[in-house]
């Protein structure tokens, strides 16, 4: 489960976003009858265009971790080395873009060649459409997209459809769900205890 989010301006509160976030696409997943086995990792990414972190790294990637064992609740189990992650189903993604301008890159990674379109460093766009099909295919598009005004209303009426049709879906989910309660609500109201 994936959800990106790109913000503009810091509204001092990513925290608490990402936060929320990674609950709702943890709770999406879990629905009545649903087992836990059945869970897959949620993945938040923040694309900003400020910095906000106190590090040295335009990406940076965050997970639930353990704290370090105290002394005084150590138990000698014979573990050379403890479990660190708390959780693989959590993973926070932020990538700052001024961070990013600032890299003087030595290898150009993938991730690289898609800064170099949300920073429009044109010359990076144009080795990146070298090197990589997939993002000569998304500039292409995004060309075709922004040239012409009705493509551009297509598209949003693709996505906006799209957005709808999963509401749809929810939303009749739910009341099923709801109406399937209200049905054994009578059904147990209406048996007798002697």
């Amino acid at each position: 489960m994936l959800d990106i989010e790109m913000q503009m301006e810091d509204e001092k509160d990513i925290d608490e976003r990402a936060t929320s976030y990674i609950g709702k696409l943890i709770s999406e997943q879990l629905q009545v009858g649903h087992k836990y086995t059945e869970l897959k990792k949620s993945i938040v990414i923040f694309i900003t265009n400020y910095n906000f972190l106190k590090r040295n790294s335009y990406h940076s990637v965050g997970r639930l971790k353990f704290e370090k064992t105290l002394k005084e609740e150590y138990v000698e189990l014979g573990y050379e080395e403890e479990d660190e992650i708390a959780s693989e189903y959590i993973e926070y993604h932020y990538i700052e873009l001024p961070k990013y301008k600032n890299k003087n890159p030595k290898d150009f990674t993938k991730l690289d060649q898609w800064m170099c379109i949300f920073t429009q460093n044109e010359g990076g766009i144009m080795l990146a459409k070298k090197e990589n099909k997939e993002i000569e295919r998304a500039i292409n598009t995004l060309d075709f997209i922004s040239e012409d005004p009705k493509e551009r209303e297509r598209h949003n009426s693709i996505v906006m459809a799209e957005y709808n049709r999963l509401t749809s879906q929810h939303n009749f989910y739910k009341a099923g769900l709801q109406d399937g309660i209200e049905k054994r609500k009578r059904r147990w109201n209406k048996r007798k205890f002697y």
